[in-house]
């Protein structure tokens, strides 16, 4: 099972509210933690800003253009019965819920209170996105909230203003767009295959922050199938899915090391199996 996670509010302070994100079929659970009952003498209650927490969710999955699919409870007695006994029928909410349509927030949060029997109990919600996202990625959008990948050629940092963070294609290849690494690039797919791949090498999974800690947090180079250059002075459509990667330095190399002959992540997969 996860780790729990607190989200940071608006001025980047922790919420005491722990949250989970669980892949799910076609999409991801969000797992509300539930707060616990009322505090004994020199004990505080877990999750003390439930409410808050619950609300801070809502509102990033919003930014997204989330669809909710369905809510259950997940409280520990309830997960050995059927997943019917164990959903909410949210009144004047049916499913799924688009959440970009919901004006008040808050009135649903409450509205799923009422009927899960009891308020502040542990709340799992399947989502929906619009676009592909990797799911280390949607978690630290839910933590900070308003923040995207972005950043220079072999280095990524975080930026604030998702404008167009569900957007699943641009164009690239214009006289402008290259591969090399002295030409302009439209950094926007980057932020984009990130987003999609996460920041672990497809190849051989290396991480960099989980080798070099917060030195290497947000670090992985982007690697494109088809070299740009191929299609100079055309605007050349490129799927983020398909057509790259996220590739760690050494990984990286090994896919470009002969002039003219280019590995594909699958065959470099299979070098590496080899030698291992």
């Amino acid at each position: 099972m996860p780790d729990a996670i607190h989200a940071l509010d608006d001025r980047g302070t922790q919420v005491d509210a722990a949250f989970e994100v669980e892949e799910a079929p076609e999409g991801f659970d969000v797992v509300i933690h539930s707060r616990s009952s009322r505090p004994k003498k020199d004990y505080a209650p877990n999750n003390s800003a439930y409410n808050v927490g619950f609300d801070l969710m809502l509102g990033r999955l919003k930014k997204l253009a989330t669809r909710v699919a369905m809510v259950t409870i997940d409280s520990r007695p309830m997960r050995g019965k059927s997943i019917d006994d164990r959903r909410l029928d949210v009144p004047n909410h049916p499913y799924p819920i688009s959440l970009a349509s919901v004006e008040d927030l808050r009135q649903l949060r409450k509205a799923i209170g009422r009927v899960s029997s009891g308020y502040n109990r542990r709340i799992r919600l399947r989502v929906q996105l619009p676009s592909l996202w990797a799911m280390e990625n949607l978690t630290q959008f839910l933590v900070r909230g308003g923040t995207e990948y972005t950043g220079t050629d072999n280095d990524v940092e975080l930026a604030n203003s998702p404008e167009d963070d569900i957007v699943i294609a641009r164009t690239e290849g214009g006289l402008r767009y290259v591969i090399s690494p002295r030409i302009e690039r439209d950094s926007r797919a980057r932020q984009d295959a990130i987003r999609i791949h996460g920041l672990s090498c497809q190849v051989c999974h290396f991480n960099f922050k989980k080798t070099y800690g917060d030195w290497g947090a947000d670090f992985i180079e982007v690697h494109h199938a088809q070299l740009l250059a191929s299609h100079a002075g055309t605007q050349t459509l490129t799927d983020f899915q398909n057509d790259l990667a996220v590739l760690c330095a050494n990984c990286h190399r090994m896919v470009h090391r002969k002039r003219g002959a280019i590995l594909s992540i699958k065959e470099l997969r299979e070098l590496l199996q080899v030698s291992g």
